[in-house]
């Protein structure tokens, strides 16, 4: 549930775009995690799960739980866009009943220059609403087909083929529209009304429209989260542990110190800041800072010489020697399909 929970934290962690990251500072690369922003979000999931379910329900349970939300026994519930298909079946008690919307925004924001919570205003929350509401959208990543490099050339388009075949359109729609198979719309062909209807997906309510008008804004969004990085999945587990804490009654204060102090440590267990940082500003969409364009500039340089070093080189040799030689190919040039 991790994921969910980091989509309940986003809006108060990034306002200006999906450049500005809101796991790791983008300059320097150290965790964000410390402040109140974070803590409030912990603060108020912590809460409404208190107040609305249990702590069992959301830990230990998992996925599970959306069974009590399709039988009726609760009200509210943060889903996959899976939900949609499964409350049409025969044993829903939310059939006609559901309802659909995007994740909420915030008016409050976390200043980095401030170290505070502050209001939103047109300077610290440009994509912000009329309503003065900022918007994160939490882009989880996707599914990915991949190869072993040792099969032959035959069996790599095979299985190439195998993948386009089951994520083209005429495929994938059934599975898309089957909320057992864990696959939300991928393809534009996905959000059109009529492949819903055409599935048999009886909508009298709105509620497909209401699902593809929240992915279509989410996938459009300026401020989208899209910085992934080596060590995200333990990163993503610390915030889940957070949680537990904050729920179990620790202080506040020192579950998000030790927060950010687990991050940092992912970081350098995944090879240190001066190795992830080009890699998490590469993913926001950032260039290289200065000090990296420099030593890249370095490397060049360094490059250029030796190439000519070598070029210098290789006449002397066939003079000495007086017999061509052929010069090899350093890297094998195949690239798989």
């Amino acid at each position: 549930q991790s994921f969910m929970l980091l989509s309940l934290i986003l809006p108060f962690m990034q306002s200006k775009g999906k450049t500005q990251g809101y796991l790791f500072d983008p300059s320097t690369m150290e965790a964000l995690q410390n402040n109140e922003a974070v803590l409030h979000g912990l603060n108020l999931i912590s809460r409404l799960l208190s107040e609305g379910s249990s702590k069992y329900i959301w830990d230990t349970l998992g996925w599970d739980a959306r069974d009590f939300y399709v039988s009726g026994k609760c009200g509210l519930y943060v889903d996959w866009g899976d939900i949609l298909s499964l409350s049409f079946s025969s044993k829903s008690f939310i059939n006609g009943k559901l309802g659909i919307t995007k994740l909420p925004g915030s008016r409050v924001v976390y200043d980095r220059t401030l170290k505070k919570l502050k209001k939103c205003n047109p300077s610290l929350c440009p994509f912000m609403n009329d309503d003065g509401i900022n918007y994160a959208v939490f882009a989880y990543g996707g599914w990915g087909l991949m190869l072993n490099g040792q099969i032959t050339p035959s069996q790599q388009k095979l299985a190439f083929d195998f993948g386009a075949f089951v994520m083209g359109p005429t495929i994938s729609k059934m599975d898309v529209v089957d909320g057992s198979t864990g696959m939300n719309p991928f393809r534009y062909s996905h959000l059109q009304e009529k492949m819903w209807l055409d599935a048999g997906l009886n909508d009298t309510t709105g509620t497909i429209v209401s699902l593809i008008q929240s992915v279509t804004d989410a996938l459009s969004s300026s401020n989208i989260d899209i910085g992934r990085l080596p060590g995200y999945h333990d990163i993503r587990r610390n915030y889940y542990d957070a949680l537990m804490k904050i729920m179990d009654g620790r202080t506040g204060e020192l579950v998000v110190a030790d927060l950010n102090d687990e991050n940092n440590r992912v970081i350098e267990l995944e090879g240190g800041r001066q190795k992830l940082l080009p890699l998490y500003r590469s993913a926001l969409g950032l260039p290289p800072l200065a000090e990296e364009a420099s030593s890249v500039s370095i490397g060049m340089i360094i490059g250029i010489v030796a190439g000519c070093l070598v070029v210098l080189a290789i006449p002397a040799v066939y003079f000495l020697t007086a017999k061509q030689r052929r010069i090899r190919a350093l890297y094998n040039d195949k690239v798989l399909a």
